[in-house]
């Protein structure tokens, strides 16, 4: 399902979670608001969830990381808060991880040094603290990441 580039507003409709079998959300570049709803993790094939440029804010449900077919992951430039969730990377199919231009902060958590499948991390302009895990340097895939712009030590 692919609405990008449109004028939705309001919140993300719960008759989404019915959809069992969708692969792809793409619902970037509109001006959607509220919180991302956790039922989002409740697709069990989603592989790919585009959320970035809308008014996002909240923190990322943990119930994202639920599914383990999920590979892409994009919330950038929203206004998202809280720390992020130790359990987004627990199906080690994520390939990409970008969540740019938040307002996210705290630790990068350990987990994400064991995703084995991470190949592009994209983290930059947060406030993301505390030290660069010496597991992202062990990651077989990775080829890019992006860390500016934080208060990472």
């Amino acid at each position: 399902m692919d609405l990008s580039n449109n004028t939705l507003t309001r919140e993300i409709p719960p008759s989404i979670s019915e959809l069992r079998n969708l692969t792809l959300l793409n619902l970037f570049r509109n001006r959607i608001d509220g919180a991302i709803p956790p039922f989002i993790g409740d697709l069990p094939e989603l592989e790919v969830l585009q959320l970035w440029e809308n008014n996002f804010n909240g923190s990322i449900p943990a119930q994202l990381g639920s599914t383990d077919n999920l590979q892409l992951l994009d919330l950038s430039s929203n206004r998202l808060t809280g720390s992020l969730p130790d359990t987004l990377y627990t199906g080690n199919c994520l390939q990409t991880l970008i969540t740019l231009d938040n307002y996210l902060f705290g630790p990068i958590p350990d987990s994400l040094g064991r995703c084995e499948s991470l190949n592009r991390i994209q983290m930059d302009d947060n406030f993301l603290n505390g030290s660069i895990l010496s597991g992202l340097l062990n990651l077989p895939n990775l080829a890019q990441v992006e860390l500016q712009d934080n208060l990472l030590t």
